[in-house]
């Protein structure tokens, strides 16, 4: 069973290299990568 990450600011310098990080895991499961301009709901479903 992964562990569900979200990542806030992931199209930015630190976050984008935490994306590919996490994509990288086999244990880790990127389940949202949002930005500024994106709205935060989308943690909700």
């Amino acid at each position: 069973m992964a562990i569900k990450v979200a990542v806030l600011g992931a199209k930015g310098r630190m976050g984008s290299e935490v994306v590919k990080a996490l994509n990288e895991e086999a244990d880790l499961e990127l389940v949202a990568a949002i930005d500024q301009d994106d709205d935060i709901n989308i943690l909700l479903d």
